[in-house]
């Protein structure tokens, strides 16, 4: 009887077991499914990428079967590879434009070379591709007098490529303008570029700065015109991110040399402003009204408005002429100063960089301006190069 029993029960336990077995293999058959539709779904999207808005540039998709593929196409969900990595896609979180961060387009805002002095006067450009992954074509757009110049290069996963400024634009000096583009040329979501520049100019300063990320928000490629060949970027925090309205320098130190109490009393501080192009083209920049405004250790302001073109480079004590920067600006009485830019009583982006030298102590300092408004919108036209 004991015997009988045993067996029943040895029964009935290979039966659970081979039901349970059963069970097991239908979950991993129905996830096996699930998987392989998904892969079939992200392929069928993958194969789409790089589509145009406008249908002008619809084969730019069909690059991405071939190695020449893996430039300039739409970004897709980025890879996790370790911690932190999809922060700089664009899973990103929806930041303001920065010095610290990855983006679709890239602010440098001071280059400067020398054709005869190389050595002498010279920037080093260096551009980034933090993508593990994929690889992207950057359009580099040299403004100098405002007029542009535009090239191309080609930028691999993970790849750093280091640019000199007297070979890629000789004797010039001004600002420069990164974009991610397609294989067609039109400007695409890619938040994965950062960038810095190392220069020597010829007032002396050797200084090195972070570029300026802007990440674009929106998916695949900006508008597209086919009857004016050219593409709009939107700085709206819908396309891409806003524009500096008012920028700041939060330290001014005295820059009078009579006024010298000690080797570190007295600074030269340069700045480099401009207001980004309305077009990427070669055609002159907009004018703007320049309003700079000085506030000495107390919070009084000093206000002074200067006409100029699209940039201004120099002293800080030749912008302030009404009232002298070194009246107000003592040794041990710094101060701090906010810009702003019209057109036709239009309000227009600014963004600035200082240079802060002390001469007789080791001070080489390069300062982004720090954002203290940003304009509601502002759109820059992309005349289309094919790369």
């Amino acid at each position: 009887m004991r015997k009988n029993n045993k067996v029943k029960f040895k029964l009935m336990t290979v039966q659970r077991v081979q039901k349970l077995t059963l069970a097991v293999a239908s979950i991993l058959v129905a996830l096996s499914g699930a998987y392989t539709i998904r892969s079939t779904r992200a392929a069928s999207s993958t194969s789409t990428a790089g589509v145009s808005t406008a249908g002008a540039a619809r084969t730019a998709g069909t690059s991405t079967a071939g190695a020449a593929g893996m430039m300039g196409v739409q970004q897709t969900d980025p890879p996790v590879i370790g911690g932190g990595v999809p922060m700089t896609g664009s899973n990103a979180p929806r930041s303001g434009l920065s010095s610290n961060k990855a983006g679709s387009l890239l602010f440098f805002p001071r280059y400067t070379s020398s054709a005869n002095s190389p050595s002498r006067v010279n920037t080093i450009i260096t551009l980034t591709n933090t993508n593990p992954r994929d690889g992207v074509t950057v359009r580099l757009t040299y403004f100098s007098a405002c007029q542009a110049t535009s090239k191309f290069v080609n930028l691999s996963p993970n790849q750093t490529q280091t640019l000199l400024a007297s070979l890629e634009a000789p004797g010039a000096s001004g600002y420069l303008v990164a974009t991610a583009v397609n294989p067609q040329g039109v400007p695409t979501q890619f938040n994965w570029l950062i960038g810095s520049a190392s220069l020597r100019d010829a007032q002396g300063h050797v200084a090195a700065y972070n570029a300026i990320g802007v990440a674009k928000r929106s998916v695949g490629e900006a508008p597209f015109r086919t009857d004016a060949n050219e593409a709009a970027i939107n700085f709206n925090d819908q396309d891409y991110d806003r524009l500096p309205q008012v920028v700041a320098i939060d330290q001014l130190q005295n820059q009078d040399p009579a006024k010298e109490s000690g080797a570190e009393s007295v600074f030269r501080t340069d700045v480099a402003i401009f207001s980004p192009p309305t077009s990427l083209g070669g055609v002159p920049g907009a004018t703007m009204k320049l309003t700079a405004i000085a506030y000495d250790q107390s919070g009084r302001p000093y206000p002074q408005v200067i006409d100029g073109g699209c940039e201004l480079t120099g002293a800080v004590s030749e912008i302030w002429t009404s009232a002298p920067i070194t009246d107000f600006i003592q040794p041990d009485r710094p101060g701090w100063a906010s810009f702003s830019a019209s057109n036709n009583n239009r309000a227009i982006p600014l963004i600035g960089l200082s240079l802060t030298d002390g001469p007789g102590i080791a001070c080489f300092n390069a300062r982004q301006m720090q954002v203290l408004r940003r304009l509601d919108s502002f759109t820059m036209a992309v005349p289309l190069i094919r790369p």
